[in-house]
């Protein structure tokens, strides 16, 4: 059997980095085949759940003001722990390697045919202090084969120090895909001249019946699902929206109901869901009302789920919602935070789900045909 292996990130407390990964599962599993995901976490990703680490790239200051500001914040006790008691059963039942920290250990170890990189934001540096991690981009040598599926720079560009690097690392790719039109222009500036394909993120690949199949109600959130309501998901700490949060509430008449990993509020509303699994996290958009979110994760579950929502523009990271959107003509869909009114028309779906169908039928083709051809 054909030994393939995904690279992307599956030890993260996010709801979109999991359910990435999981969708890719799910769309190279019908053919039959079994992936792993290359259980691998970096150094910085580790420092991400330490309650002090310190970093030589910052100074003393900085370094303690960072750990002043994760007491304060509650981001130990509430981020790291519930993130564990959210994701750590459903990462735990991801088919994986072993638990890897070392690029020579992988080479040692691991018999690789096909390596898939992606999806998600792999190629993004800033995620780990900018520093470029080169198991991100392939850079495996008894990988027979490499493809990328959908990853993605977020909105990093890479500086004139790191083209030739990463033009280094792109060589060896026998095909690439990405998520945004963002990261084809970053590729063509790399120097990568094999052709690039855009193609959707993993988790609008799988259907919404799918989606809610999987995540079917198991009666954990039935008190407060009882009224109509909408979801708020942020994941830019320094958002301030609770002046679209008031407008939706109370043009829809909707309960509000915050999905975050910490207990402390720094919003209105009317329910804080701590204790949200990646599936729970589908269920509960699935039931809902609206979503307001500035997550491109969150925007897509919206639409996949043909959900009414409104996206706060992520200054830091704008690149990938704003393609999504104008693909399928949902920019008026798009606001800012400091807004105080938005759109909360009806969306209809009916053209956008044809489109979504088509660009979804023709990015698992480009995924499938690779699969089986090396």
């Amino acid at each position: 059997m054909k030994n393939i292996i995904i690279v992307t990130f599956i030890n993260s407390y996010n709801y979109g980095a999991f359910l990435q990964a999981k969708a890719t599962e799910m769309i190279i599993s019908k053919t039959g085949l079994k992936p792993r995901f290359l259980n691998y976490c970096n150094k910085e990703e580790q420092n991400q759940r330490k309650l002090f680490c310190y970093s030589a790239k910052f100074s003393v200051l900085y370094n303690l003001k960072r750990f002043a500001w994760k007491l304060w914040f509650g981001y130990y006790h509430g981020e790291i722990r519930n993130g564990k008691k959210n994701f750590q059963g459903a990462i735990d039942n991801l088919p994986k390697t072993k638990k890897y920290n070392r690029l020579s250990d992988i080479e040692k170890n691991e018999r690789i045919d096909l390596l898939i990189c992606g999806s998600d934001q792999i190629w993004n540096p800033d995620i780990f202090n900018a520093k470029i991690d080169p198991i991100y981009y392939g850079k495996i040598k008894n990988a027979k084969s490499k493809i990328s599926f959908a990853s993605s720079f977020g909105s990093y560009e890479p500086n004139k120090q790191q083209l030739e690097t990463l033009k280094d690392y792109f060589c060896d790719f026998d095909a690439i895909s990405v998520r945004e039109g963002f990261a084809k222009k970053n590729l063509k500036k790399i120097g990568v001249e094999m052709p690039i394909d855009i193609v959707l993120d993993p988790t609008l690949c799988i259907t919404a019946k799918e989606w809610r199949v999987v995540s079917k109600n198991n009666d954990k959130f039935n008190i407060i699902q009882k009224n109509a309501y909408m979801v708020i998901y942020l994941v830019n700490p320094k958002v301030k929206c609770q002046g679209l949060i008031d407008y939706v509430s109370k043009v829809l008449n909707l309960k509000t109901i915050w999905i975050k990993n910490n207990d402390l509020k720094s919003f209105q509303v009317d329910e804080i869901v701590t204790n949200a699994t990646p599936y729970d996290f589908v269920n509960l958009i699935s039931n809902a009302k609206f979503v307001l979110t500035d997550s491109f994760h969150g925007t897509a579950f919206a639409i996949n789920l043909n959900i009414d929502f409104v996206s706060i523009i992520n200054q830091n990271n704008p690149e990938r919602v704003m393609h999504l959107c104008t693909e399928l003509g949902l920019l008026d869909r798009l606001s800012k935070e400091d807004d105080a009114e938005c759109n909360v028309t009806i969306i209809d779906y009916t053209c956008i789900n044809e489109k979504l169908s088509e660009l979804r039928e023709k990015s698992i083709q480009w995924i499938l045909n690779r699969v089986e051809r090396y």
